[in-house]
């Protein structure tokens, strides 16, 4: 497992932090009761390469904070999921989600005010 910062904020940062990780993990947030396949995350997260999908799920996986399932389908399928403690990030992301919808609001009203 990889060293991580003493401080347990940093520790979040560096688990989900990057501009990908988080995309993928608020999507599972918002689908936690079926998980997603490869190709739906693949469609809702704009501008995500195949490659850093991979490499962002591949790291996710191995934090143990999502799992891997390939599905017996042809051809076959890959369904993601978080775990239990991946699911915990659940309320946090929520929060954050409130937070940034909050903070848009205001800014859009200041950015009205200052064109009037």
């Amino acid at each position: 497992m990889k060293r991580l910062p003493a401080c347990p904020i940093a520790t979040a940062i560096v688990l989900v932090g990057d501009k990908w990780k988080i995309q993928i993990m608020r999507e599972l947030v918002l689908h936690q009761t079926a998980g997603r396949h490869y190709s739906e995350l693949k469609g809702t997260i704009p501008d995500i390469s195949d490659k850093m999908l991979s490499k962002s799920l591949k790291a996710l996986e191995s934090d143990q904070l999502i799992t891997k399932q390939v599905l017996p389908t042809t051809p076959p399928r890959t369904n993601y999921e978080l775990t239990e403690i991946g699911s915990q990030l659940g309320t946090v992301l929520l929060t954050l989600k409130d937070w940034g919808e909050q903070y848009q609001q205001q800014k859009g009203a200041q950015h009205a005010s200052r064109a009037n």
